[in-house]
């Protein structure tokens, strides 16, 4: 029997993405960051890594840069504290782009695991 996607299944299965799947998404988001970026900023412009890299970070990037800017709409000013918190956060986007990445990969293997192991149980 299938069960359908409803609302509180939803809700129950964003509820049992526990704390220590989070905290460990959000460092593997981290290293995932420190490791690409670098990538990005030192590939051959135009190249097959340029436009993988771009196409995964670049749009979290101008999310939160956008956002950077509706938040602080002075931050054309010099000086301004736009100017500064804009590329900020963008980064702060690029990295919970990552960790949500992280997170579905994370519960997929878990349930994935899980899934054999009932299986192995009652064959």
């Amino acid at each position: 029997m299938v069960k359908l996607a409803t609302p509180g299944n939803l809700l129950s299965s964003v509820l049992r993405i526990r704390v220590r799947d989070l905290f460990l998404a959000f460092l593997l988001g981290c290293c995932s960051w420190v490791l690409l970026t670098p990538l990005w900023n030192h590939a051959l412009q135009g190249g097959l890594l340029d436009k993988i890299l771009g196409a995964l970070l670049s749009p979290a990037y101008r999310l939160g840069k956008h956002l950077a800017h509706v938040i602080f709409p002075n931050s054309g000013a010099r000086n301004a504290t736009g100017t500064y918190i804009a590329p900020l956060m963008g980064v702060v986007a690029e990295v919970l782009f990552l960790m949500a990445l992280w997170t579905i990969a994370i519960s997929l293997i878990r349930w994935r695991l899980c899934a054999k192991q009932r299986y192995d149980q009652h064959p």
